[in-house]
């Protein structure tokens, strides 16, 4: 497994930010690749991502750490993701540094990895877009 981290400073109460990932029904606002979230039960949800919401898979919440961190890990067997998730830290005055970390079965230089880097670059600038104060 390749781990993968991503990070972007967002004018947001670590509050605020924790809130909205939480809510893992939010992730389709933000994340190009996710185009909706269903809750299965407890701590699992199945993710539809591709054109049409013809591909899915399934994870289910591996951590909560309130205010710090939201992590999941991938149910299904098929997924070249392990785990994923948003680690929270308070930066200067209201500010919320946000570090999006995948642990993945991707090889780092990869035509994949840099399309993955791109996705998530922008995923996490749609992310401060909607929650800056």
């Amino acid at each position: 497994m390749t781990k993968f981290s991503f990070e972007i400073n967002i004018n947001a109460s670590t509050e605020k930010v924790f809130g909205y990932l939480s809510k893992l029904e939010n992730h389709p606002h933000f994340s190009t690749g996710i185009r909706k979230v269903e809750h299965l039960g407890e701590n699992r949800y199945r993710f539809h991502t591709g054109p049409e919401n013809l591909e899915e898979f399934q994870a289910e919440i591996s951590k909560i750490v309130e205010n710090q961190q939201v992590s999941m890990k991938s149910s299904d067997k098929e997924s070249p993701m392990d785990e994923m998730g948003f680690d929270l830290s308070n930066a200067e005055g209201a500010t919320t540094r946000v570090v999006q970390w995948f642990e993945i079965d991707l090889p780092k230089e990869s035509d994949e990895a840099k399309d993955l880097s791109l996705r998530v670059r922008e995923d996490l600038q749609n992310l401060k877009y909607l929650l800056e104060d």
